[in-house]
């Protein structure tokens, strides 16, 4: 008689263990139900698309990109670069644009790709498709004159200088330093600022090696222009 009376409270504590792990199973389940409802609410995605029908003009230096205006937009971004797989971040970026066209003035010559986006308050549209064009009006100046160079001192390291006639043209000029070293980088680009500027001073020159330089005129929004002759600097 003990024995079956052991049997049956054996009995009923294994049944409270099943139905305490199936209670525990089914609150488990329940909690994870609860996590799947909540839905977890991300930036929602513009009700508008970019610009369409964009064309890009040049005359002379000048850009003109025109496109149809979206009905629902208060604005406009103009994206553009010199890469064709250029991204928002490493593109040059027009701001503030409310209705449909920009004018981009003073443009060097090269191959430009632009985008466009439309903007909502906050939001902005996705990119438009790829549009590019072709600058080869912008005017280069010609390479100042009298060209000329005289050692300062030499040593351990030359220093020489190095002169020009001002230009009108210029906003500044490009020293175009070439030697004739086997192991090291045979050329560098000095920039030297200001319009009339008419000479620069070399320093810190190898003078175990040859070296030689060319100027150019610069202007601020076409680049360099033309370098002049070639003038020994040693």
């Amino acid at each position: 008689m003990t024995k079956q009376k052991h049997l049956v409270a054996i009995v009923i504590i294994v049944i409270l263990i099943a139905l305490l792990l199936v209670f525990l199973s089914r609150k488990k389940r329940d909690r994870s139900d609860d996590a799947t409802d909540e839905t977890v609410e991300g930036p929602k995605p513009p009700s508008f698309g970019p610009p369409s029908e964009i064309k890009l003009t040049v005359e002379g230096s000048t850009i003109n990109v025109k496109w149809n205006q979206v009905e629902t937009a208060s604005g406009y971004k103009v994206y553009y670069s010199n890469q064709s797989d250029f991204k928002k971040d490493d593109a040059r970026t027009i701001e503030g644009i409310d209705k449909g066209e920009f004018v981009i003035n003073k443009v060097p010559n090269g191959k430009y790709y632009f985008r466009v986006t439309s903007k909502k308050d906050d939001v902005e549209s996705e990119m438009s498709e790829l549009h590019t064009i072709e600058i080869d009006a912008c005017p280069l100046p010609d390479p100042p004159r009298d060209v000329k160079s005289e050692i300062i001192s030499i040593g351990d390291k030359l220093k020489v200088s190095i002169s020009w006639r001002p230009s009108v043209e210029a906003d500044g000029y490009v020293i175009h330093l070439r030697h004739t070293s086997p192991t090291e980088a045979s050329f560098m680009d000095i920039k030297v600022a200001g319009v009339d500027s008419s000479s620069h001073i070399l320093e810190n020159l190898d003078p175990s090696v040859k070296w030689f330089a060319s100027v150019s005129c610069e202007s601020a929004h076409c680049g360099p222009g033309k370098p002049s002759e070639i003038v020994g600097l040693n």
